[in-house]
This record gives C-alpha cells, sequence and structure tokens, in this order.
C-alpha cells in the first residue's frame, strides 16, 4: 500500500481512427494518474495505490469516438507494511505530490518520519514525530509549509505526512519508526526539466532541453518523447560514479506549433515519471524601413515624375509652335536648347538633402 503502478495496454495494431485509454473506475482518483502513449502501447501511472481504495481501473479501445472493446483491471493491495522498502518517482514540478503513508500500531512509542537526503546519505533528519492521541510535530526546518500531515492526530494507526510540491532537492530515503525499529522505508527519486537559455524563446532560435534524474541505483532509461509520441532522444544510465545523469535535447530553430515533448524515465522498460514540457515560442519582430530612406526615396519619386512631365510638356509645345510658323528653326537645335532648359531646372531642384 502506498506504492506506485504501471498499468499498460497493447494492441496488435492501431489505426487513425483507434485509440487506446486507461481511467479510473473512481473519478475522484483520476488525479492520481498519468496516461502516455507510445506506439501500440497506452501506458497509466497510478500513484499510492490502495489508499482510499484507489485499486480499480479500466482500460478502452475506441473507434471513431466509440466503445468498442472495454475491461476492468483490479490491483491486489498488501496492507501490511511492516519491513516494507520501496521506491517512489516523482517529477520535481509545482503540481507533484509526495504521500508518506505509515500504517502502523503504537500505544506507548514515540512514531516518527525521518528523511537522509541523497546529496548527504550519512545525515538523517527528523521530519515529524508524535506521540499516541497527540498532534503531530512537524519540523519544517528542511521542507518548509511544503510538508504537511494529513491527520490532525496520531489515531494509533495512521501516521502519514505529505510533500506538496516536490523538489529535485528532496530525494532520498524516507523512514517510519515506532521507537527504535524501522517499520517502512520509501526511497525517493526526483527528475526535472530544465531550459537555456529560458523557458521562453523568440522563433528560429535554439534552445537545449536537459532531462535529470536524481539518483541511479539500478539501470535506467531517460528519453525525450515529441507530440507524435515518437522517442527523439535517449539514454541508458547504469548508476556510474561517473556518469552524467541527465539527457540534453537541442530543439534547433524553435517552430510555432512544435514545442511539446515529454521526458520519461523508464526502469525495466516501464515507464515512472513523466514530464511534460511546453516550451513558448514568441514571434520574431519584423524589423520596420528606415523613415529617411522611405522619405528620401520618395522625395526622389516625385522629382523625377515632375522632370518627366516637364520634358514632355515642353517638347509638346515645341511641335506646335513649329507646326504654326515654318520660318521658325527646326531640327535638334530647338529641341535641345529646350531639354537643356529642363535638365537645369531639374538639377537645380534636386541639389537638395534631406
Amino acid at each position: 500500500m502506498g506504492s506506485d503502478v504501471t498499468l499498460s495496454c497493447t494492441i496488435s495494431r492501431l489505426s487513425d481512427t483507434v485509440s487506446l485509454h486507461w481511467k479510473s473506475r473512481d473519478s475522484s482518483q483520476q488525479d492520481n494518474t498519468d496516461e502516455i502513449h507510445l506506439n501500440n502501447t497506452v501506458y497509466l501511472i497510478a500513484r499510492h495505490v490502495g489508499a482510499e481504495n484507489q485499486n480499480l481501473y479500466t482500460w478502452e479501445v475506441q473507434e471513431n469516438d466509440s466503445i468498442v472493446l472495454t475491461g476492468n483491471t483490479n490491483v491486489d493491495v498488501d496492507q501490511n507494511l511492516l519491513n516494507k522498502i520501496y521506491t517512489l518517482y516523482r517529477p520535481g514540478t509545482n503540481h507533484s505530490e509526495l504521500d508518506l503513508i505509515c500504517e502502523a500500531l503504537s500505544e506507548l512509542n514515540e512514531t516518527k518520519w525521518t528523511w537522509r537526503s541523497s546529496q548527504f546519505q550519512n545525515q538523517e533528519k527528523e521530519i515529524a514525530s508524535t506521540i499516541r492521541s497527540q498532534p503531530i510535530d512537524v519540523n519544517r526546518t528542511y521542507f518548509e509549509n511544503r510538508l504537511v500531515p494529513t491527520l490532525g492526530n496520531f489515531n494509533d494507526r495512521s501516521f502519514s505526512v505529505r510533500i506538496v510540491p516536490v523538489l529535485f532537492d528532496d530525494a532520498g530515503v524516507y523512514t517510519c519508526s515506532l521507537g527504535s525499529y524501522k517499520f517502512v522505508t520509501i526511497k525517493l527519486t526526483t527528475v526535472k526539466v530544465t531550459a537555456e537559455p529560458s523557458d521562453t524563446v523568440t522563433e528560429g532560435d535554439t534552445i537545449t532541453l536537459t532531462c535529470s534524474v536524481s539518483d541511479v541505483t539500478e539501470s535506467m532509461r531517460l528519453a525525450w518523447i515529441n507530440s507524435d509520441g515518437k522517442t527523439v532522444g535517449e539514454k541508458i544510465l547504469n548508476g556510474g560514479n561517473r556518469e552524467e545523469k541527465s539527457l540534453r535535447l537541442i530543439v534547433q530553430k524553435a517552430d510555432r506549433g512544435r514545442g511539446n515533448w515529454i521526458c520519461a524515465l523508464f526502469y525495466q522498460n516501464t515507464p515512472k515519471v513523466l514530464i511534460p514540457y511546453y516550451l513558448k515560442v514568441n514571434m520574431r519582430a519584423r524589423p520596420l524601413p528606415d523613415i529617411w530612406i522611405v522619405t528620401v526615396l520618395g522625395y526622389l519619386l516625385v522629382k523625377l515624375v515632375v522632370a518627366v512631365g516637364l520634358i514632355c510638356c515642353l517638347k509638346r509645345m515645341n511641335r506646335k509652335s513649329n507646326s504654326g510658323n515654318p520660318h521658325k528653326a527646326t531640327g535638334n537645335e530647338t529641341d535641345d536648347a529646350q531639354d537643356a532648359v529642363a535638365l537645369q531646372t531639374l538639377n537645380s531642384d534636386t541639389d537638395l538633402r534631406p
């Protein structure tokens, strides 16, 4: 009880009109699940199974949005937490939660939760404690207001606390103890996504997305998945001391509408953590033409039109004059003289500076 479970439903062929889905039969528990589609399989990650009877699930095959096949799955939950050790995986996001569940009968002994950080493994710190029928004392030194008890008083059985939201540095080992006896131990592994240069980029820029895991003790796999459900990058982690526990994805020339990715952590080919990442892309500002250039070009264009019109008028007047007076000089000399006057007028007008 309190651990996570991953359910999977696979179909032999997945056409464009067919889709797979998981859902909880208790609608109030939908927020404790994550769904991911990879190839012909849909996975459902259910968190803290068994708590509040959230162990009933349904899979569905839909064709053209109509259910054509369905089935129920029940998860058998062991209620006895004595000497249990299990691992939980959580994203370091604003919406993640961690329930530290301890169901233990304690009549006289002090019950407490301790935390040993992944960064300082030799230091075990007490984060919450209580005695029978007494208020739960929470130490806010390490988690501040993010650590809260699920019940006001210890009712001789349920001594559970919750961390909301979970941060990347919360990774480590959490232990519920009765006196000097360790009852249940929970190992927390966290995953986070960072972006450089920032979460918001301009269209055409290059950005680097990094998916990191806090601790690797066994073989794991990090993967980047695009909006089409296709893996665009992956890395196997084996837990070596010098091993870099992260996977980078370089997004070249960020484009609008293509800013959705998922960072996924797999353990033994089973997805454990999904972090959707939505990249905000701003439209690049288009440079405006220089106002002085526009002004000068417009001025010169007007002058050119005026000059051409003036030359055409002078030529027309010259032709009419020659046709009315045959004794007047004709030929190129008169035309050239009038053209020279027009050009001189144009030069005097255009010899201006903006």
